[in-house]
């Protein structure tokens, strides 16, 4: 069965130890991957390993389909793949998103639509799925001309047969990415929502204060007020020595 995809090294997407020790170290993997399938119609495992997410994640849904939907989206997403003599052996999806161009949610330009976007918790805290945003508005550019991008679920939902909820914590990392709200109150299902940009999602640089905020607490566990002489492991040490 054929994939159907452009691969390249996760490494060649990284920008250095700016970017984070977590991401940093994962796409130096021989395995770390990024694939993009122009229509995700003709990648058929993908779309399976899309539902197995969909059923895994908060959604719980087993009824991922896109066959009520006019577009072909396009995938992109980091995986890890293991590839002998052009043979799939294995891969796992740890980031994503399902995108398309749009003429609707903007009446004057086409728009980037994000109707699909995963990843995994072990990766949330990155800058993985940012660097995703990033790469759709720089492969829509030549399509549309701007860096419009919406994230909505209103085209999820009929593909899920469900509600598509946002927590407010999403919210907020939207905003913090630049997208503000759309104002939908024109739409008879108040369950939908949308953000927009017009900008380049800017590159964040992940510092020292935001990885001790992230690990300090996996390295300082083993430090307490009566033992002092506490040790860091092996693989915190590797984890933050490059800092």
């Amino acid at each position: 069965m054929a994939l159907n995809v452009v691969q390249i090294p996760a490494s060649k997407l990284c920008l250095g130890l700016c970017d984070g020790a977590e991401f940093f170290d994962w796409s130096r993997k021989s395995f770390a991957k990024l694939w993009f399938a122009p229509n995700i119609n003709k990648s058929p495992i993908i779309l399976l390993a899309i539902q197995k997410t969909m059923s895994q994640s908060a959604m719980d849904s087993n009824q991922f389909s896109l066959d009520k939907l006019e577009e072909n989206p396009q995938f992109v997403g980091f995986v890890t793949a293991r590839v002998e003599e052009n043979v799939v052996i294995h891969f796992h999806i740890h980031s994503y998103v399902l995108f398309f161009k749009h003429r609707a949610v903007r009446e004057s330009n086409s728009t980037t639509i994000v109707m699909c976007m995963m990843t995994s918790r072990l990766h949330i805290l990155n800058v993985m799925q940012d660097r995703l945003l990033q790469l759709v508005q720089l492969l829509q550019f030549p399509e549309t001309n701007n860096f419009d991008m919406a994230v909505t679920n209103e085209f999820l939902m009929s593909c899920v047969g469900g509600e598509v909820n946002l927590p407010a914590s999403s919210r907020d990392g939207f905003t913090s990415l630049g997208f503000h709200p759309l104002n939908l109150t024109q739409d008879k299902d108040a369950g939908l929502f949308t953000f927009v940009t017009e900008d380049f999602i800017p590159l964040i640089k992940y510092g020292d204060s935001f990885s001790w905020g992230l690990y300090a607490k996996r390295i300082l566990r083993y430090h307490t007020p009566h033992n002092r002489g506490g040790f860091i492991p092996k693989t915190n040490k590797d984890l933050v020595k490059n800092f």
